[in-house]
């Protein structure tokens, strides 16, 4: 009953320091705005720009293919060669592609060697070849039945063989590909919000917290008001003093970690900063026995634990 009491006064000596009260309004506060900030959006494409000079029918058919396809590179046409250089220098583009007329006509019927696709890139274009093969398969999926065809003289057997090449290409016997997203992901933008290390700052608070209840302790003690107790009461008292301090920032992070989503390894960590901060306060109460040295210590122990707290967030 009697530790009750002490309890109570204490918790109410504790909430009257502004200090402490800043502390759990600030965690509190950061929660709120965590809330309160907008999500954002940020581009996760990678730009590649496509001057088509040709304007066949096999030409639609490739732009229209290249457009809807949903990979990380983003593809786009310029109406000139010169706009398309020009995005490439500026880093509007990470590279560029220039479809020559008649490019598709003489592709499919291999009638010249000299009309080839121009592939523009910079010194610090690193995707180079992994664009070359998404732009290239579009390519070969509009152009690879006509090649056939033409290189086989099979033109009697054109629809023949056009079912026997679609049966190979989609058909679940021989192989196939599936796209598991059915477009629901979209490589273009990625939603997120801005990170606040509210575990962080809820375990540097925690440590801060469990300093201060040792501060008033040792206050007391210097006024010789605990001298008649016994040495097991004033154990008791040290650790009600650290706990009564402990408890209410302990209680308000993990509020405030489900309210943000925070797994639960996260909220046990903090129960294990509580627990680790009560032995660490107790551990300097043996070494530190007076509150000046105290108050000369703790802001070196808290700005230490801020390093390691913004090291461990960008982590």
């Amino acid at each position: 009953m009697k530790m009750c009491n002490r309890f109570v006064v204490l918790s109410k000596r504790i909430f009257k320091k502004k200090l402490y009260i800043a502390m759990l309004l600030l965690l509190i506060a950061f929660t709120v705005v965590y809330h309160l900030l907008p999500e954002r959006e940020q581009s996760t494409d990678i730009r590649v720009g496509v001057y088509c000079e040709d304007t066949s029918d096999y030409a639609t058919a490739f732009n229209d293919k290249l457009l809807a396809g949903n990979t990380l590179y983003k593809f786009y046409f310029t109406d000139s060669e010169s706009g398309l250089l020009s995005d490439i220098q500026s880093g509007k583009a990470e590279c560029g592609f220039k479809i020559p007329d008649n490019f598709f006509i003489d592709y499919i019927k291999n009638s010249s060697t000299d009309n080839k696709i121009i592939l523009y890139t910079l010194p610090s274009t690193t995707l180079g070849a992994a664009i070359s093969e998404t732009f290239f398969n579009s390519v070969l999926y509009v152009c690879s039945f006509d090649i056939l065809i033409d290189s086989t003289d099979l033109y009697d057997y054109r629809d023949a063989v056009k079912d026997k090449m679609n049966a190979y290409m989609n058909g679940d016997k021989i192989f196939k590909m599936s796209d598991l997203t059915n477009g629901e992901y979209d490589y273009a933008t990625m939603t997120y919000k801005i990170n606040i290390p509210i575990h962080e700052i809820s375990i540097l608070l925690i440590l801060f917290s469990g300093l201060l209840g040792l501060y008033s302790y040792i206050q007391d003690a210097e006024k010789n008001i605990y001298i008649a107790l016994r040495r097991s009461e004033r154990f008791g008292l040290k650790s009600l003093y650290i706990i009564t301090a402990l408890l209410p920032v302990a209680f308000t992070g993990i509020v405030c970690m489900l309210i943000s989503s925070y797994n639960t390894s996260k909220i046990l960590s903090l129960l294990l900063a509580t627990i680790l901060t009560f032995i660490l306060s107790y551990f300097l109460s043996i070494l530190i026995k007076r509150s000046t040295l105290l108050s000369k210590v703790l802001p070196i122990i808290v700005f230490i634990a801020l390093v390691v707290t913004f090291i461990i967030s960008f982590i």
